[in-house]
């Protein structure tokens, strides 16, 4: 059996200009393949980033609202028992107890509506 290599041959020049032109070309290709893949790799992780960015806003909100929902549940309980006499608590544990949780709701809703507004004006100043 005949090895194909032997059966073909070459009988044709290259120019070497016309060959420097193909080597660069050639090599053009390959970074512009490159830096396609470069850009591709780089849109992947923003996405991967938003995603992982939606994620923690959505435990954050979720979060935040429970630890407020079960501290408001917590404080109509004890304000039931000691309107029912079940407990005794003194005037000033009252006082306190409603300050602070409604400075701590005003203060949370504070910090949340200022986050959210905040994103709000920075993007639209970069426009």
């Amino acid at each position: 059996m005949v090895k194909p290599e032997e059966d073909f041959e070459f009988d044709f020049e290259i120019n070497p200009e016309d060959e420097k032109e193909y080597r660069v070309e050639a090599q053009l290709n390959a970074k512009d393949i490159e830096s396609k893949a470069q850009i591709a790799n780089l849109q992947k992780k923003l996405q991967e980033i938003g995603n992982s960015q939606k994620l923690f806003d959505y435990i954050k909100c979720f979060t935040t609202s429970w630890v407020v929902c079960l501290w408001l549940l917590l404080l109509l309980v004890v304000i039931a028992k000691w309107a029912c006499n079940k407990t005794v608590l003194d005037s000033s544990v009252l006082i306190t107890l409603l300050s602070t949780t409604t400075a701590n709701i005003l203060g949370l809703m504070f910090v949340i509506t200022r986050y959210y507004f905040s994103h709000n004006n920075k993007s639209s100043r970069k426009k």
